[in-house]
């Protein structure tokens, strides 16, 4: 059984499909001002279910371990059309997650199946790198062992940004995942932050113009009824 919910987010067409046996989700971007940008954004304030996992942390997505939940989560954001976008997002880290060294931890961050990185980031900035990088992203250092409020205490944080994302019309997934971690308590890993902005094609219809149709219907429905 499939279940549509429909929302409005600051001007965004959220449509949100849940599938049974999995979560998939497609924001729906359109109704945008021609000319803007589009934009995605998820902080995570409240935990939204069009992603694959939903944490009963409020602020972050996490904490994730393949050996409690998940080792990989994914969303998905539908566009009505071809675009170019930019998506960055915040990588939490927990306890001793692993740069790179003896027991290395690889985050894997894809787009529609394609791998755009590969890294490993930890609390020790001596041992944080890209390990592969066809999409050309940057990675800056946010903090470590200072977390600011709403992280759930991660020791370390670090923002990705990831350029020139092809978007094509109609869903489009982006999958986090780590490779297998130790014990919960040993390590853990989330996301904050994920944010997708694109320049909007021209004719992509005002959010003023799309309101007033959804309004229009029901009153010519009911004039139609009436009528008969």
């Amino acid at each position: 059984m499939k279940q549509k919910i429909a929302a409005w987010m600051g001007g965004v067409g959220l449509v949100v499909l849940c599938v049974v046996g999995q979560v998939e989700a497609a924001a729906v971007l359109g109704g945008f001002p021609v000319g803007t940008e589009l934009v995605f954004s998820d902080d995570f304030t409240k935990q939204k279910p069009y992603w694959s996992f939903s944490s009963p942390s409020a602020g972050f997505l996490g904490e994730l371990n393949n050996n409690v939940n998940v080792s990989a989560v994914t969303v998905g954001i539908s566009v009505p059309t071809t675009l170019t976008a930019n998506l960055s997002f915040d990588l939490l880290g927990f306890r001793t997650l692993d740069g790179v060294n003896c027991c290395t931890d690889t985050l894997t961050f894809s787009a529609n199946g394609a791998t755009a990185l590969t890294g490993a980031y930890s609390h020790n900035p001596a041992i944080n790198r890209l390990l592969s990088n066809p999409s050309g992203a940057s990675v800056t250092q946010l903090w470590v062992n200072t977390p600011p409020p709403g992280v759930g205490g991660a020791n370390s944080g670090h923002r990705f940004e990831v350029p020139n994302v092809q978007l094509n019309a109609g869903v489009n997934t982006f999958t986090w995942s780590y490779s297998s971690l130790q014990s919960f308590a040993d390590e853990a890993w989330g996301l904050d932050n994920v944010t997708v902005t694109a320049n909007l094609p021209q004719g992509v219809p005002e959010p003023g113009t799309l309101a007033l149709l959804m309004l229009a219907l029901p009153l010519l429905a009911s004039r139609r009824f009436r009528r008969r």
